[in-house]
């Protein structure tokens, strides 16, 4: 994260994730959770990494089924 070089990267699912925590009040943020996310966003120059479906058929196809 220090090296400029790097591209920050955020993903959709850390953010959903993010949301889940907050609203089970298992995660305090310093501001409303879409401007928590927005500021941290803008402040470290963040890209935000979607989920797209065909991530969604890739994730499903590699899914182990129990035994």
């Amino acid at each position: 994260m220090q090296d400029p070089q790097n591209e920050l990267l955020l993903g959709a699912g850390t953010m959903w994730e993010l949301s889940i925590k907050s609203g089970l009040k298992k995660l305090q943020l310093s501001l409303p959770l879409r401007r928590w996310i927005e500021k941290a966003i803008a402040d470290l120059g963040l890209i935000v990494l979607p989920i797209t479906l065909d991530h969604v058929e890739r994730q499903a196809r590699h899914v182990v089924q129990p035994a």
